[in-house]
């Protein structure tokens, strides 16, 4: 007899207050061995208060470009593109004008 294997997405808090962290994923029959396996497999390594086994099937992703979610953030500030762009701003406004006082 045999079962068909399903994914499941396992998630651990290390310590109570802090968020659950996706910890891996890992293929069993059903959701207790699911379970046994989350526990033996990433308990070991790294201790958790809590873990959380989800089949795949069961995580939804909101759909791309979702109005809900607002537009995607400029995050130029992350790269040195950002920075560039404040130099150029400085120079175009008359920025530095500590030269003017001395």
């Amino acid at each position: 007899m045999s079962q068909e294997m399903a994914v499941y997405e396992v998630f651990g808090r290390e310590r109570k207050g802090e968020p659950h962290k996706h910890a891996g994923s890992l293929l069993a029959c059903d959701a207790d061995m699911a379970v046994l396996l989350a526990q033996e497999l990433f308990c070991r390594r790294k201790e958790y208060v809590q873990i959380w086994v989800v089949p795949r099937d069961a995580v939804r992703q909101a759909p791309v470009g979702d109005a809900a979610l607002g537009p995607e953030p400029r995050r130029l500030y992350r790269s040195g593109e950002g920075y560039r762009e404040t130099v150029d701003k400085w120079k175009r406004f008359g920025g530095d004008r500590r030269a003017d006082r001395a």
